[in-house]
């Protein structure tokens, strides 16, 4: 079955570059509405004067405590029919090494937020019967990740959370798509401080990942993962043991642990 979302109000956060802007550009002339959230201004306002679809920027950081808190309230007038979690970071590095405040403004960003984004709007949702949600996750969920740890395990919350929704959805009208893309062309690792050409190279262009996304979310999937590497990887996590797994993540992400991977300017 296909659930089109031609003309519905879609809201997106993270929208200000990567797959998040790449999904508001696929949806430009599709959707009734766009809300376009995150933190720099004048990148959304960029992005909204090239769009012919009419929107909406909402500067916003859900790396605060207040963040949600202030979006919800920002749009209480709105009527959402969709939602996409997509903002998120990465911190890349041993964990000993890290400041504790932006592992917790990470926690914030990739957990807290979606979580109280959809529990403000569900009442609404309830009320309508009707709505849809797109997570945009990562193939981290499903392995360890050393020199990611705390944002590997943010991911992972989020999928699991995401599944289970889509679970108690079923039947609602409700409808509840994880999209899990793996190494993505984009400023993310930059912003985490990662030198991405010491990491595997089987990249993605956000413009690949969000087709994938906004199909998923059309189809009513649950769970979609973006690009066939990733899906033969989550395959082989499955079937190997986690001890192998374990040592292959070690090798692959050292440069990670040690810091070789680290970028200049982070």
């Amino acid at each position: 079955m296909r659930y089109p979302i031609d003309g519905q109000t879609i809201l997106i956060t993270g929208a200000s570059d990567g797959i998040g802007c790449a999904i508001a550009e696929q949806l430009d002339g599709r959707a009734g509405k766009l809300i376009l959230v995150a933190r720099r201004e004048d990148a959304l306002s960029t992005l909204a004067d090239r769009l012919s679809t009419p929107t909406r920027i909402v500067p916003c950081d859900l790396s605060t405590a207040d963040g949600p808190s202030a979006l919800l309230r920002a749009v209480t007038d709105e009527s959402i029919d969709v939602l996409v979690n997509n903002a998120g970071v990465t911190l890349g590095g041993a964990f000993a090494d890290q400041d504790l405040d932006p592992v917790i403004a990470m926690l914030r960003l990739n957990i807290e937020a979606p979580l109280r984004l959809i529990h403000g709007l569900l009442p609404s949702w309830r009320a309508r019967g009707e709505a849809a949600v797109l997570d945009v996750s990562s193939v981290a969920a499903f392995i360890p990740c050393p020199g990611q740890c705390a944002y590997a395990a943010t991911k992972s919350f989020l999928h699991s959370f995401s599944e289970g929704l889509a679970g108690e959805w079923h039947g609602t009208g409700i409808r509840m798509t994880v999209l899990a893309p793996g190494s993505t062309r984009t400023a993310f690792f930059r912003r985490g401080g990662i030198d991405e050409t010491k990491l595997p190279k089987n990249f993605q262009t956000p413009e690949e990942v969000a087709r994938v996304g906004i199909r998923a979310l059309e189809r009513g999937a649950p769970l979609v993962i973006s690009g066939r590497t990733n899906r033969a990887m989550d395959l082989a996590v499955r079937l190997c043991p986690r001890a192998l797994t374990r040592r292959v993540a070690r090798r692959i992400l050292r440069p990670l642990i040690t810091g070789e991977a680290r970028t200049v300017d982070a």
